[in-house]
């Protein structure tokens, strides 16, 4: 019977098990956000470039600076994206696509030696709204 009065034990060790499965969910939650906040600025600075292209044709002159231009506001470097985009000018009705790509590399593991990278893609479509002859 004194065995079963005294569970002190059993409950640090039962906190140690639970403590063990959750921590790392803590430690990752910060990359987890940045790289969410990354992969949405894309997405939106690939939206907005969708709908200008939608609304002049495609791919024009202007274009590719438009769009280093809104992820250098976004706060990205557009160096470290690689953009595949259709050509233009295209017909009214034809549709395009936008994509860009990057990989995210967690800090909070580098603390312990494992350098991970997960992927970060955006892309999107547009339709052509210029009437050509």
């Amino acid at each position: 019977m004194k065995t079963l009065r005294n569970q002190s034990g059993f409950i640090s060790i039962e906190y140690l098990i639970i403590f063990s499965l959750i921590f790392p969910f803590f430690i990752l939650m910060g990359d987890f956000v940045q790289w969410g906040g990354k992969w949405l600025n894309a997405q939106v600075c690939i939206n907005d470039t969708t709908q200008k292209m939608g609304e002049h044709g495609g791919l024009l002159d202007g274009t590719i600076p438009y769009l280093q231009q809104r992820f250098a506001d976004a706060g990205l470097d557009p160096a470290e994206w690689d953009l595949t985009i259709s050509a233009g000018p295209l017909a009214k009705g034809e549709e395009g696509v936008i994509a860009v790509s990057s990989t995210y590399t967690f800090k909070s593991l580098k603390i312990i030696g494992i350098t991970a990278q997960v992927p970060l893609r955006a892309s999107a479509t547009f339709t052509s709204q210029i009437w050509m002859r």
